[in-house]
């Protein structure tokens, strides 16, 4: 299985307005999969006031407009381009409960600007725990209070050691030249025959 690649475009000036508040970022469409009203209890439970929570993308279900927003917390709509990367680029931690996710772009995309993320089992990256750049958790109540409570306890200079390390886990295993070297390994594999390459999984 060869994962789909990421690129960081260059940096560029964002019309978003900057946050005084060190923040969390949800970037998603909004959809009932994707966790959004999880969060939002979490985040009420257990949030310091030192810290916000932005809330991205495109509510698909009006379901922001039938939600009584809490304090410290933003929805600034969908968004893309140098305003996506300039959201990523200023906040300090990336959370996504999703309950499903075949890949999970936006988990790629965090890490490559340098965010400790925070993910459930419904989204494949469980090399969040063994790389040391985030939290892997059940998608439920009580895992995602306590972890988001500890990661927004986490010192700074934590959560950025954990960033440097999630870019270079995709740096290493998602970068466009990795994807095109797999591709090769593939074709040459299916040509030539002999031991698969490590990205083909037979049952």
């Amino acid at each position: 299985m060869i994962p789909n690649g990421v690129d960081l475009p260059p940096e560029e000036e964002s019309s978003v307005q900057a946050s005084d508040r060190r923040y969390a970022l949800f970037l998603s469409r909004i959809h009932v999969k994707k966790g959004v009203r999880e969060l939002l209890e979490a985040w009420v439970a257990v949030a310091p006031d030192d810290w916000e929570l932005v809330i991205a993308g495109q509510d698909e279900q009006g379901i922001m407009r039938r939600l009584n927003l809490p304090p410290r917390v933003r929805y600034v709509g969908p968004i893309d381009g140098s305003e996506k990367w300039s959201l990523y680029r200023n906040a300090s931690l990336f959370v996504l409960p999703t309950y499903s996710e075949n890949f999970g772009v936006v988990v790629a995309e965090a890490l490559m600007a340098g965010l400790p993320v925070i993910t459930t089992h419904g989204a494949p990256w469980e090399c969040l725990e063994s790389e040391r750049c985030g939290w892997w958790i059940p998608m439920e109540p009580g895992p995602l209070r306590e972890t988001l409570r500890d990661a927004l306890a986490t010192h700074p200079d934590e959560l950025q050691a954990m960033g440097r390390r999630g870019q270079t886990v995709v740096a290493q295993r998602f970068s466009w030249p990795e994807i095109a070297r797999q591709m090769v390994d593939v074709y040459k594999w299916m040509v030539r025959g002999g031991s698969p390459p490590e990205c083909v999984v037979k049952d």
